[in-house]
């Protein structure tokens, strides 16, 4: 629940995932092209692994749905396919679950593992010196 007493609808995600898997529709272009605006994207919970990807609850209370590069002392590190840039380091406690399949308006499709593991390891580099300038600062 919020400040004002309002229920907020991403700590109902949050509570859901844990019962059984959660539908949400994805908007923007920081997925693409993996995943496009107004697709449907079904979140479960369970464990997250690099390259997998996830839903997650962002400093403003909005559910956003990035790709895991790593995890650093219970803090896990996302970007946007799309993105030129890291998230914010998200919390375990944030993280509402991943992204088993996705539905464009037909049939839903299981989300295909090569796509998701297919990441540079440059990406996989730049992930790792991000987070030793964040552990000397």
């Amino acid at each position: 629940m919020r400040e004002d007493g309002a229920i907020d609808p991403s700590m109902v995600l949050l509570e859901a995932v844990k019962t059984g898997p959660v539908v949400v529709t994805t908007k923007g272009g920081s997925m693409e092209p993996n995943l496009t605006e107004g697709q449907s994207a079904r979140i479960e919970h369970g464990p997250l692994g690099l390259g997998h990807v996830a839903a997650f609850v962002n400093v403003s209370g909005e559910v956003v749905v990035h790709r895991h590069i790593c995890s650093v002392r219970g803090r896990s590190l996302f970007l946007g396919d799309a993105n030129p840039r890291f998230d914010r380091f998200i919390r375990s406690e944030e993280i509402i679950g991943r992204v088993v399949s996705v539905d464009d308006g037909g049939e839903p499709e299981r989300f295909r593992l090569r796509l998701v593991r297919r990441i540079p390891r440059l990406l996989f580099r730049e992930g790792r010196a991000f987070v030793r300038r964040r552990r000397k600062q």
